[in-house]
């Protein structure tokens, strides 16, 4: 076997030097191939980042396997201030676009991310800043030691992480006792914090006293500078800031996300204006509460 700069692995015959099978899927360079042990199945690696698993006898691709990308499967439809160059190198770190044709996409990634062009660096753009926050860490770890603290922040992502992806939000990083998030739209942000807040509830009433989560979310829609790392600005300080405004089982959004997030903040309470650390003026909040 061969893998190929044309994108293709070559099955051989060893004794008489024929060529068997040509196997495509690959959309770069093949940079590696090896047989299982029985020889049944092939595995191929390529520059596109994807492994392919083949059938050596009937040449079908059985799967293929990639590693989430920065940006997996973050929507971007309808965000506005963006160049066509970066979108392009959105969609090709996993972004979304859903309303755009396909087409045009493919060729936008093609034109812009030749070999010689470098990633983009930060660029401006508007989101939904979410922000999560365990609340009392410190004497949780201090009750009940790191191990299961541990899991704990396990049962954290695993009810968290999947709701903000199916909302079309991407989860930036985890920061020891929560998690960053952002969004395309401030409506999705907000329904997705409010799935977030039954879902607590529903595991809370479940789950013995020491795996329960009590968890406070801030929100808040602004201009930040976003590369294919992380997310800085002003705006993510605020959500920050918004987020320490909460309590337990509480979401809190900005004034900003209330307006753009219609419908969704409906059953939102106002706070009126609060002063927030180091902010000069104060900032309107909202807050929506779910007890038990």
């Amino acid at each position: 076997m061969s893998g190929s700069e044309d994108r293709t692995i070559r099955l051989w015959d060893v004794n008489t030097g024929q060529r068997l099978r040509v196997l495509r899927g690959h959309t770069n360079q093949v940079k590696s191939v090896a047989f299982s042990p029985d020889g049944h199945i092939l595995a191929s690696g390529s520059i596109d980042e994807t492994i392919k698993l083949w059938s050596v006898r009937t040449g079908e691709c059985l799967k293929t396997l990639r590693s989430d990308r920065p940006y997996e499967r973050m929507n971007i439809t309808g965000v506005t201030g963006l160049s066509k160059a970066q979108i392009a190198t959105l969609k090709a770190l996993g972004a979304v676009e859903a309303d755009r044709d396909p087409m045009q996409i493919a060729a936008s990634i093609q034109e812009y991310l030749q070999p010689h062009h470098p990633l983009f660096e930060h660029f401006e753009v508007e989101l939904t800043i979410m922000f999560d926050d365990i609340k009392d860490s410190i004497s949780y770890i201090a009750q009940h030691g790191d191990r299961k603290w541990q899991e704990l922040i396990q049962q954290h992502d695993d009810l968290l992480h999947p709701v903000i992806k199916r909302h079309g939000g991407h989860v930036v990083k985890s920061l020891g006792d929560g998690s960053l998030a952002i969004f395309s739209n401030a409506a999705e942000a907000a329904q997705a914090a409010l799935e977030i807040q039954c879902d607590l509830l529903r595991h809370n009433r479940q789950a013995k006293s020491s795996n329960q989560l009590y968890i406070r979310l801030g929100l808040h829609t602004g201009r930040a500078l976003l590369s294919a790392a992380d997310v800085l600005g002003l705006a993510v300080s605020l959500a920050s800031r918004v987020c320490n405004q909460a309590d337990a089982n509480e979401i809190v959004i900005s004034e900003a996300t209330y307006h753009q997030a219609g419908d969704a903040a409906a059953d939102f309470e106002s706070m009126g204006p609060q002063r927030l650390k180091g902010i000069a003026e104060p900032i309107a909040l909202y807050r929506r509460s779910y007890q038990p």
